[in-house]
C-alpha cells in the first residue's frame, strides 16, 4: 500500500503554509493548526504577520520579506507564532518561492518546525557564556588586587628592612655606644613588624582559600607608639633627612595596630 500523500501533508512532523502572490495564506496543514490552536479555515486569508508576535511581525516585514523577494528563499529564521490562547510558540521557518518562467510569483511555501528546545538550549549557552565571562572578570580583578597587595607589601617590608640594615651598619661602624641598646630595640621592633607583614601574606592566602581575613582589634592602647615606631624606622633608613613628629591624638583608638603600620609607604613617599 502506497503512502497517503494527503495524510503526509496534513500530519507531517512540521507545519506547512502556502502564501499566494498577495502574501495571504492559501493553504496550511493540520499540524500547524494543532500547534497554535487556530483552525485551517480560520488561517485562510490571513497574512503570516497576523500569527506572529509584534517583534516577529516587524522583523518579517522589514527584513525577511525583502530578503525573500531578493533571493527567493530564506532558511532557519527564528520566529514566535502566537497561539489562540495568546502564548508564544517558538519556531524555525524556511521558505522558498515558486515562479513562472517569466518571473511572475506563483506562491511561497514555508515549512515551520518547533524550536522550543533549541531556543532553551541557546539561552542556556548564552547564560553559561555570561557566567564564564563574569568568572573571568572576577579572576582578573582578583589578580590585579593580588599584584597591588604584593607591591604594597614589598614597599612595607623595605622600610623595616632598611632600618635593620642601617642599624647593623651603624653598629659595624661605631661599635657599642650609649645609643646601642636603643638601636637594638628599634631593630627588634622592625624585625617584629616584618613578621607581621609576612603574617599578612599568610592571611591573604587563607582568605583566597575561603578562610576569611583575620583582623586583630586592640582597644585601650595608645596609637602614638605605633606611629613613632614607623617614624623611627624611617630615621634609621634615611639618616641624612630631618624627620619631625607631631601627634594630636586624644585618647585611645580601637584598631588593628599592625595594619596601621602600613602607613609607612605614605611617609616614605614624601622623603
Amino acid at each position: 500500500m502506497g503512502e497517503d500523500l494527503e495524510d503526509l501533508y496534513e500530519n507531517a512532523p512540521c507545519g506547512y503554509v502556502s502564501l499566494g502572490p498577495d502574501g495571504l495564506i492559501v493553504k496550511s496543514n493540520l499540524t500547524l493548526s494543532n500547534w497554535i490552536g487556530i483552525s485551517q479555515a480560520d488561517l485562510l486569508g490571513k497574512r503570516l504577520r497576523e500569527i506572529l508576535n509584534i517583534a516577529g511581525a516587524i522583523f518579517y516585514e522589514t527584513h525577511i520579506a525583502p530578503l525573500l523577494r531578493m533571493q527567493g528563499f530564506f532558511n532557519e529564521v527564528a520566529l514566535d507564532l502566537i497561539t489562540a490562547k495568546g502564548k508564544k510558540f517558538p519556531v524555525l521557518a524556511n521558505a522558498v518561492e515558486r515562479r513562472r518562467e517569466d518571473g511572475t510569483l506563483l506562491f511561497t511555501r514555508l515549512t515551520i518546525m518547533q524550536a522550543a528546545d533549541r531556543r532553551r538550549y541557546e539561552r542556556e549557552l548564552v547564560e553559561a557564556r555570561a557566567t564564564a565571562q563574569r568568572g573571568f572578570e572576577l579572576e582578573r580583578k582578583g589578580s590585579e588586587r593580588l599584584e597591588q597587595f604584593i607591591a604594597v607589601l614589598g614597599h612595607d617590608l623595605r622600610n623595616p628592612l632598611a632600618g635593620v640594615d642601617a642599624g647593623l651598619r651603624r653598629l659595624e661602624r661605631f661599635g657599642w655606644t650609649e645609643d646601642t641598646p636603643m638601636l637594638i630595640a628599634m631593630m627588634q621592633r622592625s624585625t617584629a613588624r616584618m613578621k607581621v607583614l609576612i603574617g599578612d601574606v599568610l592571611d591573604l592566602a587563607q582568605t583566597r582559600l575561603g578562610g576569611g581575613l583575620q583582623v586583630k582589634i586592640e582597644s585601650g592602647r595608645p596609637l602614638v607608639p605605633t606611629l613613632s615606631q614607623v617614624v623611627g624606622e624611617l630615621r634609621l633608613a634615611y639618616p641624612d633627612r630631618v624627620i619631625e613628629e607631631r601627634y594630636e591624638i586624644s585618647g585611645s583608638v580601637d584598631c588593628d595596630k599592625g595594619e596601621l603600620r602600613s602607613c609607612s609607604p605614605i611617609l616614605s613617599a614624601t622623603l
